[in-house]
């Protein structure tokens, strides 16, 4: 519900009020002495609706009553007062809800109730608005209420100042629009016959008015074109299962076409979408690397003086070759035989001396050694 220095107003259907969304693409036209506010709100074809106007209880009066002056898409409908006096007397806030404007016919007052229609949009339009106040382009799609300081000069029974004759295009030319997604316009519902009240004549105490409420009303698609409410979800494609023969089908065979299907839906559910690619940063080249010109190459790098070709390497003295080594082992392998000979020589020896000292040897006799 829109809201200026208490005083509120909204638009209502079927006995609620309209969700209001902020227009952030007018600017604010306030002046010093006027307070403004603009919203959007989504309008139905074909449905009635009405104003709702609520004035706190301490607002402070700088005349004798407020004074709010109703206008459909440029064209005034309605005047009605919120009086001081009576304000007093109800010592509460005051409600009101206007859901038409009062027309006459000579004999009879009759409440014509307002409605929003469709707009019939042509490449050309060669109508015009109808007998009264010209249609005025510029404002359609809009809902405006101004408030103004008065002081009441005369009261009368009536139903307002005059009647009221809307006339309305039957058709609009496309270039009339100027690029505005306007498809509906205010207009009157069926008739219905009005009680006789008792009116009030005022006058401003100022030109401008002390308040003002805009309301821009605008279907559904526009709002959401206007990226005001969220676009509707295109319904998701019917995954199509595998089909199977089940004649033959043993119960695991049931099982697994059913897990099939089941992850048939899974994969089309879950299609991965293309990741956010973030860009790397702008990095900045080093000023103070030194091309590579400066960079010495292989050949202007000098040796090193203290290391010594391999040819001047002396083998360590420890180390015996291969050749050595064989001799030495062949030394070795003698030395122990003929040890091995000597010690077998002092055996025969020892023995025939042995044998000798019993009886002398005989021819073909063998000796034991010992």
């Amino acid at each position: 519900m829109a809201r200026l220095k208490g005083i509120e107003a909204s638009v209502v259907i079927d006995g609620k009020a309209l969700t209001e969304y902020d227009d952030e693409d007018t600017p604010d036209e306030s002046s010093k002495y006027t307070s403004k506010v603009s919203k959007y709100i989504e309008a139905v074809s074909d449905a009635e609706f009405s104003i709702s106007v609520t004035v706190p209880k301490s607002h402070k009066f700088a005349g004798d009553a407020l004074s709010f002056r109703l206008s459909l898409d440029g064209i005034w409908v309605k005047t009605w007062l919120c009086r001081k006096a009576k304000l007093s007397e109800l010592r509460k806030d005051w409600h009101a809800t206007i859901a038409g404007s009062e027309v006459t016919n000579g004999k009879e007052w009759c409440l014509r109730p307002f409605k929003f229609s469709d707009i019939k949009i042509v490449e050309t339009s060669m109508s015009t608005a109808g007998s009264g106040k010209s249609h005025s382009l510029a404002h359609l799609g809009t809902i405006t209420l101004n408030v103004f300081d008065v002081k009441i000069t005369q009261k009368r029974y009536g139903a307002g100042i005059g009647a009221v004759k809307f006339g309305q295009p039957s058709e609009i030319a496309e270039k009339e629009l100027k690029g505005r997604d306007v498809t509906l316009q205010a207009t009157f519902g069926e008739s219905c016959p009005s009680k006789v009240s008792l009116h009030y004549m005022s006058k401003r105490l100022n030109k401008e008015p002390i308040l003002s409420f805009k309301f821009n009303y605008r279907s559904k698609k526009a709002l959401q074109g206007l990226r005001l409410i969220p676009m509707t979800p295109s319904p998701s494609p019917v995954p199509i299962p595998v089909q199977r023969p089940s004649d033959s089908l043993t119960p695991e065979g049931k099982w697994v076409q059913e897990l099939d299907r089941a992850l048939y839906a899974e994969q089309e559910a879950n299609i991965k979408r293309e990741p956010n690619i973030k860009r790397e940063p702008n990095i900045k080249p080093e000023v103070n690397i030194k091309p590579e010109a400066n960079i010495k190459s292989e050949a202007n790098i000098k040796p090193e003086a203290n290391i010594k070709p391999e040819a001047h390497i002396k083998p360590e003295p420890n180390v015996k070759p291969e050749a050595n080594l064989k001799s030495e082992k062949i030394k070795s392998e003698l030395s122990v035989k003929r040890e091995h000979d000597e010690e077998y020589e002092n055996m025969i020896k020892s023995s025939i001396a042995k044998r000798a000292k019993t009886r002398p040897f005989q021819q073909g006799e063998t000796i034991e050694l010992d």
